[in-house]
């Protein structure tokens, strides 16, 4: 019960324990539950700790939730999910985010800081195409939705494989991504290369 009242906001509920009330009479009895539920908490601060490559209103506008919200900790997790999302979007695949909540009991309010652990940034520095016998590398890369020098984003690896399965010229499309030797210690950016293996469906 303590759980099922916090996820919808009343984060100072109390349940005392359960009382049973029985009847000797007739043999049967029930079990009251006193419950103070106390305020329905909303949102109040709300505030991004971290953020460097995204700005307060980047953030705010990608979230499910905004000051003046019910308190929901299933809304928070979606939050972070989409924070996350937008961080991978553009290269920082090692995001790690948080949120920390502080509750203040005389405005029944809680006060959200989301933290952000970007890390490093990756950054496609090389392209490598392997297993093109009878078609040529180029044709592989006109299929591709990213160039060397753009952000490393997952997402846009799905697009591409299918593409080029749909062309019936190749059996097998595999997407590798390698970490390169950083020549600069404590760098931001993450220099990867991604191998694109294919094999060619005969007479290919």
């Amino acid at each position: 019960l303590s759980r099922y009242y916090r996820e919808r906001g009343y984060l100072q509920a109390r349940i005392n324990p359960p009382s049973p009330q029985l009847d000797p009479k007739t043999g049967t009895g029930s079990v009251l539950i006193a419950i103070q539920e106390g305020p329905l908490f909303t949102i109040g601060d709300l505030e991004f700790s971290g953020n460097r490559a995204f700005d307060y209103d980047e953030l705010w506008s990608v979230i499910p939730t905004s000051s003046g919200s019910s308190y929901d900790p299933n809304t928070l997790r979606d939050a972070i999910k989409a924070i996350e999302n937008i961080y991978r979007g553009k290269g920082y695949n090692d995001v790690s985010v948080t949120f920390r909540v502080v509750q203040d009991s005389a405005a029944a309010h809680a006060n959200l800081t989301f933290n952000i652990d970007e890390r490093r940034q990756s950054v496609i520095k090389d392209i490598v195409i392997e297993g093109t016998q009878g078609t040529k590398p180029d044709f592989v890369e006109r299929q591709l939705d990213f160039r060397t020098g753009d952000p490393l984003d997952y997402g846009r690896i799905d697009e591409p494989r299918r593409r080029l399965y749909s062309t019936a010229v190749y059996s097998s499309v595999d997407f590798q991504v390698d970490d390169l030797p950083s020549k600069i210690p404590d760098a931001k950016t993450k220099d990867v290369r991604v191998r694109i293996r294919v094999r060619e469906i005969r007479p290919y």
